[in-house]
């Protein structure tokens, strides 16, 4: 009977231990679920954010490649632009030699009109 009563009392024993390790260990269980839930949404989210960072950053060179097209152009067209202001300014002062060669024609022919 004592036997039998020691052996029911550790066999309680044991199966409360055996329970609470049970329930510590679905716990940790648990636990180790949400952490690695956790991990995953996170190495998502970076994931995502790099993704969008690379494109924002692919984006950011095109504009940067047409705004250097755009600024070749554009100083291109003020080469050309120079060059034309140069041509005319060359221009009027071949214009300006020529009138005042004139002016100079128009006055002598005056004075030799009054020397007559």
């Amino acid at each position: 009977e004592v036997i039998k009563a020691a052996n029911l009392k550790m066999k309680e024993m044991f199966d409360s231990e055996r329970a609470s390790l049970q329930g510590q260990l679905q716990q940790y269980a648990d636990h180790r679920t949400r952490s690695e839930r956790v991990h995953i949404r996170v190495r998502d989210e970076i994931g995502e954010e790099k993704e969008k960072l690379e494109r924002e950053i692919w984006q950011l060179r095109q504009e940067m490649e047409e705004m250097k097209a755009r600024m070749k152009q554009v100083q291109h067209e003020l080469e050309v632009e120079k060059a034309e202001n140069v041509r005319k300014e060359e221009e009027l002062r071949n214009m300006l030699g020529m009138k005042r060669e004139m002016d100079r024609l128009v006055s002598r022919t005056k004075e030799e009109r009054q020397a007559l």
